[in-house]
C-alpha cells in the first residue's frame, strides 16, 4: 500500500491539471467536447483523452446495435456513477502509465483512501474567511477514486472522476439545486494523491416522494461535460418541475389525487389567494386602478416593501409549520401567513391591534384537487 506524506487541509500542492474552473481535456478526432491543455506547469505527468466512439449506425456495427446500449462502448469503462457517463479513454503516456502496479487503498498520513471514496481535493483559491461548514467544505474541489497506481511512495497518482459543485456548472446553480447537492460527471482527471485533503461523505439520493432530505452532502444528477447537458430528475407537482431538496415536499391526502406538492408551490398559490381576498377584492374599478400611480408598500418600520417583486408577496409573508393534529398522535401541517403591510383593512394604526390580526394560520390544500391536506 503507497503511502504519502500528509499535509494540512488547504496548504497542500493544488494539482495543475484541475484550473479555478474545472478544465477540459485534450480533444481527440475532432471530440467537441475534449478538454483542452492546463495552464501552467502540469506536476502530474499523466493526461486523459478521450477516443471518439463507434456510430452504431455505421454499417459495420449493424450488426452488434443491439448490444451497443447495454454495454460500455469499446475501450471503456463503465461510468460509477451512471451508463450516461461511461465513455472510451487513454491515459497518455501510456506505457508508464501502465508499467506502474496498481493498489486497492492508499495512505495519506496517518488517513487509510481505498478505491471509490470520495475525497476532498485542495483548490488554490480555498476560502479562508468561509465560516459554516457547507463554505468550508464547498471550497474544495470533490473527486471520485475509480484507480490508484503507484512507482514508489513518491509517486503515487489517483485516476478520478469530478463531481461538481452547482455554482460550477455551465449557467450556474439552478432553483432545485440545494446547498448539500453535488453533481456527478464524466470528466476523468489523474491527479497526484498528494493533492488529497481528505475523505468526503457523499451519498446517492434516490429521490422517493416520503424521502427526508439528506442530512450530508449528495448528489442525484449527471453532468455531460461534452453536451454540457444535465440529467433528467423526477418531476412532481401540478408545475411539474423538480425538486429542491432543502424544501419540503407534501403529499395530498385524498387517496384519489396522490399528488405531491413541493412547498414553494404552495405557499405561492396560498399568497396569491390571501392578496385577492384581502387587497384585490376592494371597490376601485379595473380602469382606476390601472391609471392610479403604483404604490410603495412599506412595512411598520418604514421599509418599502415594492422592489419589483409580485404584489403578494410583497404584502403578506407565508411559511410552513408543522404542528400536532389535535386528538392524534400525528403531524399536520398548515401555512403561516404574515400580514407585512403597514395599514390594513383600512383601519387607522393606532386603532389597529397587530398582535392579534397580522398573523394566522390556514389549512393546507392541494393544488391537483383543491382539497384541505389533513
Amino acid at each position: 500500500m503507497p503511502q504519502t506524506k500528509k499535509r494540512k487541509r488547504g496548504s497542500g500542492r493544488s494539482v495543475n491539471t484541475k484550473a479555478a474552473a474545472k478544465p477540459t481535456h485534450h480533444a481527440a478526432n475532432g471530440d467537441a467536447a475534449g478538454p483542452s491543455a492546463p495552464p501552467g506547469n502540469v506536476e502530474c505527468p499523466f493526461q486523459v483523452q478521450y477516443t471518439p466512439q463507434s456510430n452504431p449506425n455505421n454499417k459495420k456495427n449493424k450488426k452488434r446495435k443491439s448490444s451497443v446500449s447495454e454495454e460500455a462502448p469499446e475501450g471503456a469503462e463503465a461510468s460509477p456513477f451512471s451508463k450516461e457517463l461511461t465513455r472510451p479513454y487513454q491515459i497518455r503516456p501510456q506505457k508508464l502509465w501502465e508499467s506502474m502496479k496498481k493498489y486497492r487503498n492508499f495512505i495519506v498520513g496517518d488517513e487509510t483512501f481505498s478505491l471509490n471514496e470520495f475525497v476532498y481535493v485542495n483548490n488554490t483559491g480555498v476560502d479562508e474567511e468561509a465560516e459554516t461548514p457547507i463554505e468550508i467544505e464547498t471550497t474544495f474541489w470533490v473527486a471520485r477514486v475509480v484507480e490508484i497506481r503507484a512507482r514508489d511512495q513518491h509517486h503515487v497518482y489517483l485516476r478520478i472522476f469530478w463531481m461538481y459543485w452547482p455554482k460550477e456548472l455551465p449557467g450556474g446553480v439552478r432553483d432545485y439545486h440545494g446547498r448539500s447537492e453535488l453533481i456527478a460527471s464524466d470528466h476523468m482527471d489523474v491527479i497526484d494523491a498528494m493533492t488529497v485533503s481528505g475523505k468526503a461523505n457523499i451519498q446517492h439520493v434516490e429521490e422517493n416522494d416520503d424521502e427526508p432530505a439528506p442530512t450530508e452532502f449528495y448528489w442525484r444528477q449527471a453532468f455531460v461535460t461534452g453536451s454540457k447537458k444535465l440529467s433528467n430528475l423526477r418531476r412532481n407537482c401540478v408545475c411539474q418541475k423538480f425538486r429542491n431538496l432543502d424544501k419540503a415536499l407534501i403529499g395530498c391526502s385524498n387517496s384519489k389525487c396522490g399528488h405531491w406538492l413541493h412547498e414553494d408551490c404552495i405557499l405561492e398559490d396560498t399568497l396569491l389567494k390571501t392578496h385577492k381576498r384581502l387587497v384585490a377584492g376592494d371597490t376601485e374599478t379595473r380602469t382606476e386602478k390601472a391609471n392610479a400611480k403604483p404604490k410603495v408598500q412599506k412595512t411598520r418600520d418604514g421599509a418599502e416593501l415594492n422592489d419589483g417583486g409580485k404584489d403578494w408577496t410583497c404584502s403578506f409573508k407565508a411559511s410552513l409549520v408543522v404542528k400536532d393534529k389535535p386528538g392524534s398522535e400525528d403531524k399536520i401541517t398548515k401555512v403561516a401567513l404574515s400580514d407585512l403591510r403597514a395599514n390594513k383593512g383600512g383601519k387607522d394604526d393606532k386603532e389597529h391591534d397587530e398582535d392579534q390580526t397580522s398573523s394566522w394560520e390556514e389549512d393546507v390544500v392541494c393544488l391537483a384537487c383543491h382539497e384541505k391536506i389533513d
